[in-house]
């Protein structure tokens, strides 16, 4: 709600229960809610960038360095910088909350997952490819980049609008399905109708030819072929525990076996 975010004016009659009011409403964020909203986001980015710069700069050390250090290491200077600089103005607070503990348990993990997938494994591919296509000609490849190019170009305009408020995101959603349908569209007419042809060569072009492109164009124009190369290629059932009074997988309180099950 706005009202305990934003103060509130005071007026003659309710003085009193304004300025009360006004004195518990919360001036910043939590930690966690860089996650929630870009804008949030971009501003804590930018707020530890700047920071940080001042740090290298005066005490010629980074921020994190510093406030790794305990009190008793730190110049008086830096401590000044430390409390009425950098702790009293951040914009999102990092108290020892649930959710932010939860938040920075995932980002911790989550950086030693991508450290170790920073390309995707050749028999994971394999799995998404159709196996069909081996070689793609050069023309078919620069139109594949150009096509992705655009989608990349139509997923910004997407989250610049999507930031500005409910209307410009609904018409952002239906901006992107139709650049997206369009997409599909110049595809099948300018390289090939085959489906599998398309996703085999958009993996190419963004799974090897440029790995650390992001693979949102994959999934969002050739998302069910993928898959459904996946059912062809595996010959590994798909597996998942279910619940189960004679199973024996025990798990807060409940048993569980695994069964086969149906792609």
């Amino acid at each position: 709600p706005k009202h305990w975010t934003k103060k509130a004016k005071s007026l003659p009659e309710n003085a009193d229960i304004v300025e009360f009011i006004n004195s518990i409403v919360a001036d910043r964020k939590p930690y966690f809610f860089r996650y929630l909203y870009p804008k949030e986001n971009a501003k804590y980015i930018n707020y530890q960038k700047k920071k940080n710069d001042y740090c290298q700069m005066k005490f010629f050390r980074s921020l994190d360095e510093l406030l790794a250090l305990p009190d008793s290491e730190l110049s008086c200077a830096e401590k000044e910088f430390k409390y009425n600089n950098y702790l009293k103005y951040i914009p999102l607070i990092d108290y020892n909350g649930r959710m932010n503990k939860i938040c920075h348990h995932m980002e911790k993990n989550l950086s030693e997952i991508t450290k170790r997938c920073r390309r995707t494994p050749g028999d994971v591919m394999e799995l998404m490819k159709s196996g069909k296509n081996q070689n793609f000609c050069d023309t078919d490849v620069e139109l594949m980049n150009e096509f992705y190019l655009e989608y990349k170009n139509a997923k910004k305009l997407f989250q610049l609008k999507r930031n500005n408020g409910f209307e410009d995101s609904s018409s952002a959603v239906n901006l992107l399905n139709d650049t997206i349908k369009e997409l599909r569209a110049k595809i099948s007419e300018k390289i090939s109708v085959s489906i599998e042809y398309q996703c085999d060569l958009a993996m190419y072009v963004c799974y090897e030819l440029h790995p650390s492109r992001t693979k949102d164009f994959c999934w969002e124009l050739f998302g069910n072929q993928i898959i459904k190369n996946i059912e062809s290629n595996s010959a590994t059932p798909a597996l998942l525990p279910v619940p189960s009074d004679d199973g024996d997988i025990y798990y807060l309180g409940k048993t569980y076996k695994v069964m086969e099950v149906n792609v």
